[in-house]
């Protein structure tokens, strides 16, 4: 049992002030009661609180500090959010939760800095660099599943979308792809997918907005659109793709295939997703290409056999030529006004002629895979 000195009248009221400024309230109601004298002192009496009591107040002191932290991090206070944990710290120092998010508000403070002195775009994208060094920083001390990450975040795209969004409507149109994140980050996938569309409009071949397109339709139940879009950016750039922010099992499918065929790099893993994707039927829908397309895809194979024979970088060429001949194959082969044509048969047997030449066993599996069709 604690003697506990409290205000018979008033205290009420000064509990609620106390709680509605997320400040704690036991020790300071000892401290009020003091500075009373005369008259005043004998409305003070002392009596007794059990501990237990005194343990849920502590409890639901911290609660209540807690959510102040989450509030000031939306707003981007840092600093603040920095003094609130300071005294939960005070009230329990060995509080499970402390620490942890102590040292995560500590990699924005020692920014905050940096932060007042930018606005416009560069304050929007600092931030987004600033945020995925903090995701780095949190899983490097044992992950993101912290209290303080989620109002980060939060504060983050928020601020950014705001910024870059005014800077879009002046007629910037280079932070797109930042808009595009940030709404992806939001779970605003809908409007992401006018975003990346958009930048597909000027930027056909760029795979980063091709994977981010992929993952949007999927989260939105489209999957044929995924499997689209995702297939086009593993053909175009397969080492742009943000895979670290796309969660698509396609994915991590075809990864376990490229792995249980000996790639252990990462890298290469990366290159041979497409050529799996096609030898599986994984990715099995596509678009007929346009003209221009077709034209750029011949001279893409045109430049991979040169490298080839040259000897540049083998173990990036062949995956990528490989795949082209696949991708040449098939577009040869959606073409039913060419059905039965001996022309069209004739190339299709002479491109699968260039394919065993670099890879026996890989042209065979494909090979096989198109009889299925």
């Amino acid at each position: 049992m604690y003697n506990v000195v409290i205000l018979t009248a008033g205290v009420s009221s000064y509990r609620i002030g106390r709680r509605q400024a997320g400040l704690p309230l036991l020790s300071h109601i000892k401290e009020r009661s003091q500075e009373y004298t005369g008259p005043e002192k004998a409305r003070c009496k002392s009596i007794e609180m059990p501990e237990p009591e005194l343990e849920f107040e502590k409890k639901d002191t911290i609660a209540e500090l807690f959510i102040s932290v989450d509030s000031v991090l939306r707003e981007g206070r840092f600093s603040e959010a920095s003094q609130l944990l300071e005294t939960v710290m005070e009230h329990d120092f060995d509080h499970p939760l402390l620490f942890e998010n102590m040292r995560a508000i500590g990699f924005w403070k020692n920014r905050e800095g940096k932060i007042s002195s930018l606005s416009g775009v560069p304050l929007g994208r600092q931030l987004i660099d600033y945020f995925d060094e903090f995701t780095l920083f949190c899983e490097r001390k044992g992950g993101t599943d912290i209290s303080v990450y989620p109002p980060v975040k939060h504060f983050v795209f928020t601020k950014a979308r705001t910024v870059l969004e005014e800077a879009l409507l002046a007629g910037e149109s280079s932070v797109l792809s930042d808009i595009g994140r940030a709404l992806m980050e939001q779970s605003e996938h809908a409007k992401a997918v006018e975003i990346f569309e958009r930048i597909l409009k000027t930027d056909r071949y760029n795979a980063w907005a091709l994977g981010y397109l992929s993952e949007a339709y999927r989260i939105l139940h489209e999957e044929e659109r995924s499997s689209l879009y995702l297939r086009e950016a593993l053909f175009y750039d397969p080492l742009m793709i943000p895979y670290g922010r796309i969660a698509h099992p396609l994915i991590a499918s075809l990864a376990v295939m490229a792995r249980s065929e000996g790639f252990a790099e990462e890298e290469e893993v990366r290159l041979w997703l497409g050529m799996y994707g096609e030898i599986s039927g994984i990715l099995s829908v596509r678009r007929k290409l346009a003209p221009e397309e077709t034209v750029n895809l011949r001279k893409t194979i045109a430049k991979l056999e040169a490298d080839l024979r040259a000897g540049v970088r083998k173990s990036r060429t062949e995956p990528r030529l490989l795949l082209a001949y696949a991708w040449l194959i098939g577009e040869r082969m959606i073409d039913e006004s060419t059905a039965g044509d001996a022309r069209i048969t004739g190339e299709i047997e002479l491109i699968m002629k260039k394919m065993r030449s670099v890879n026996d066993t890989i042209a065979g599996r494909f090979a096989e895979r198109m009889r299925r069709q």
